[in-house]
């Protein structure tokens, strides 16, 4: 059964903005901007500084198990139960089997997407809340405290996984995104539409020298769609993101016999990439 993801509440750097700003690219992060940074050190008073600042919307929400929570990169459990602590109890909600907790960073939607579709399949509707803390950067962006609040549902039509490949990255050498995306080019059948990927804070994004495996698969159509070139790095909500900008574009302007190709790279952590198509029950 395809799914879709439906949009509740985007927040970047302390202002609301729909998704079709940013599926339309139209989405700037202005100067003047209001930035709301927590000067807290620990990980855990950061999300409640960042939560507390929109706890007017979220209490409106009325958000209920299943969830799913994307988080930055947090390898230690202690401040992982720390933070879902925080989180569980701001949102008013109790700790359950169905409220799960994915630290992976700009990898945390991919890492849920299997639970995320096991879950609308059973007729609920998992809502899901990605959550970027801010950070200084030797880039050109910052990195901005973000937010953003939606609801995966199984439609007539909508998206279907056609595969999926996930690697950690060890080393240094990003041998893992180079796994990921080979894989993906021998299991793909059709040339993508979309490639949807990050720039990222470095020189290079790190998927730059894996590209050529999808040669076969890059036609003079495929669109190369950049989520952060406006906003800088989003983390947790960065992939999302993509999801949700998908979604939204394929629903302004339905393309037929639709593939594209997700790829979501944490620095120091796990390379995921997914193919989607789009089709009807």
């Amino acid at each position: 059964m395809p799914i879709i993801f439906d949009p509740v509440f985007c927040v970047l750097n302390g202002r609301e903005f729909s998704i079709e700003q940013y599926a339309n690219n139209t989405l700037n992060v202005s100067d003047d901007a209001i930035r709301v940074k927590s000067h807290a050190n620990n990980l855990e008073d950061r999300v409640q500084s960042l939560l507390e600042n929109f706890s007017h919307h979220i209490h409106g929400f009325d958000i209920q198990a299943p969830v799913c929570v994307l988080l930055p990169r947090v390898s230690c459990k202690s401040v992982l139960k720390r933070i879902s602590s925080v989180i569980l109890s701001l949102f008013n909600l109790e700790a359950n089997p169905l409220i799960r907790f994915y630290p992976y960073g700009e990898a945390s939607l991919l890492m849920a997407l299997s639970q995320l579709e096991e879950l609308s399949h059973q007729n609920t509707v998992p809502w899901i809340i990605a959550i970027n803390l801010a950070q200084g950067s030797s880039s050109k962006f910052d990195v901005y405290d973000s937010l953003v609040v939606a609801r995966c549902v199984a439609v007539k039509e909508g998206l279907n996984v056609r595969t999926q490949s996930i690697d950690l990255e060890l080393t240094p050498l990003n041998t893992a995104t180079d796994n990921i995306v080979r894989q993906l080019g021998n299991a793909s059948e059709q040339s993508f539409d979309e490639l949807l990927l990050s720039i990222g804070i470095e020189e290079e994004p790190q998927w730059l020298n894996s590209i050529h495996f999808l040669s076969s698969w890059i036609s003079a159509e495929t669109r190369y769609i950049f989520s952060d070139s406006r906003t800088g790095p989003l983390g947790a909500c960065g992939g999302l993101l993509k999801a949700l900008s998908l979604c939204h574009r394929q629903r302004v302007k339905h393309v037929e016999n639709f593939q594209v190709l997700q790829v979501d790279i944490e620095t120091q952590g796990y390379a995921i990439g997914t193919i989607f198509n789009w089709c009807s029950e």
